[in-house]
């Protein structure tokens, strides 16, 4: 039995790919193997697969990164997700694979902070407004017109003051901030 697909375009083929991947060896492998770009070679994708099961099996702790926005969403969302996850693995010589969990498959928002809270997750990525009534402090950003440029913005979270103020309440509530995403900003 055959069947037709009424979308054989090159798109419909590699979401096909994707999920066939996805389905067999998971979905961060699916990922790496789209972000190479090959999802359309069999033996590309299976290489690709191959070294993601690898590196999984030869590390020695999992980090699961959550994030509601999809891969490639880099352009107006700077979340890096793909190079975060390279980051990670890469300067811990391999001891840490990292799991991603983009697009909200485990949630969003205050609902991410709290998977990290509980440590469901080890790592999250959510706005400050959402993470505010976990770690109140930070919900300093939000005073109107105080940062409302992106360079004012970075200027007050990378700030000593910041750090020596903010931080410190942030981690007594058992969290520890990574980075800071400029989104909403002009």
């Amino acid at each position: 039995m055959s069947v037709h697909h009424k979308d054989d375009s090159p798109q419909s083929a590699e979401r096909r790919r994707f999920l066939e991947i996805a389905k067999k060896a998971g979905f961060t492998a699916a990922v790496v193997a789209g972000a190479s770009g090959a999802l359309l070679s069999s033996t590309t994708a299976q290489a690709a697969v191959n070294e993601e099961r690898e590196r999984q099996k030869q590390a020695k702790y999992t980090m699961t990164i959550a994030t509601a926005y999809i891969i490639g969403a880099s352009r107006s969302y700077p979340i890096m997700q793909l190079d975060f996850k390279e980051n990670i693995q890469n300067m811990t010589n391999g001891a840490v694979y990292v799991k991603l969990a983009p697009g909200g498959q485990l949630g969003a928002g205050g609902a991410l902070a709290q998977k990290v809270q509980a440590g469901t997750i080890q790592a999250a990525q959510h706005s400050l407004s959402n993470f505010a009534p976990f770690a109140p402090a930070v919900d300093l950003i939000n005073i109107p017109y105080w940062c409302g440029e992106n360079q004012k913005f970075i200027n007050l979270v990378t700030s000593d003051a910041w750090k020596k103020e903010i931080h410190p309440k942030v981690e007594a509530k058992g969290f520890k901030p990574l980075w800071y995403v400029v989104i909403d900003h002009v």
